[in-house]
């Protein structure tokens, strides 16, 4: 999707901006452009406007055609931000009890998941430091 149409269509969606724009794993960290090979080639949906508003994807291209630059969208999920600092605060507010205690024990899972990993990553740096001092 080139960028003018992606902005064509959160301005449709949200005249105000005021809604948050999420990916599919997480928030939009950052975008940045970059080469077209960079990170591997996108995966370019063609469409048939002829189709719209329904289903309108006919085919799907490797590279641009001109190699041509992207933009990406990082995106940061809870097992990134976890990993970064596993002790960072997670405010959960889902309008439900049911989904809220469902939310906090996938947090908290994350959260003992990122710290094991985090040890394991530590520990062989903690042992050289020990062994020289």
């Amino acid at each position: 999707m080139k960028v003018r149409e992606l902005i064509r269509q959160l301005q449709e969606l949200d005249p105000t901006g005021e809604i948050e724009v999420i990916g599919w794993a997480g928030d939009i960290y950052f975008a940045e452009r970059m080469s077209d090979y960079y990170d591997g080639h996108p995966l370019l949906l063609i469409r048939d406007d002829s189709l719209k508003p329904y289903y309108d994807i006919v085919g799907m291209q490797i590279g641009s055609p001109t190699g041509e630059d992207k933009i990406v969208l990082h995106e940061m999920d809870l097992k990134d931000v976890l990993l970064d600092n596993p002790d960072l605060k997670v405010i959960i507010n889902t309008g439900s009890s049911h989904s809220n205690d469902r939310y906090q024990k996938m947090v908290d899972e994350a959260r003992a998941e990122m710290k094991a990993i985090i040890d394991r990553v530590e520990a062989p740096s903690k042992e050289r430091k020990n062994a020289a001092n």
